[in-house]
């Protein structure tokens, strides 16, 4: 009987960063938006299980200078939750992006 592999689940991670190098700061945002869609400025939201947010964050740490960059994760839990309710926008309206899973 084959063994089978659990799904696991994807949550929304809110990114955050702030890179003092523009090559550097470029590199990341490349590697973000790789991962999730870009909301403004530094900040990416990213679909992600907890797999992925760790080699995401491995990879991002080999980019950054700790000295002087900074990446923030901030966990909005489950996908499947509704946390756009939460969300207040002032000025133009933020539409999430509609993202396409290739297997």
């Amino acid at each position: 009987m084959a063994s089978r592999t659990l799904k696991q689940e994807r949550k929304l991670y809110l990114c955050a960063h702030e890179v003092m190098d523009d090559e550097r700061r470029s590199r990341l945002s490349g590697l973000l938006r790789n991962h999730g869609d870009h909301l403004l400025g530094g900040v990416f939201l990213c679909p992600l299980t907890d797999e992925e947010q760790s080699k995401l964050a491995q990879a991002a740490a080999s980019l950054l200078d700790e000295s002087q960059d900074q990446l923030l994760f901030v966990d909005f839990g489950s996908e499947r939750e509704n946390w756009t309710n939460s969300l207040t926008c002032i000025g133009k309206a933020w539409v999430p992006g509609v993202r396409a899973r290739i297997v």
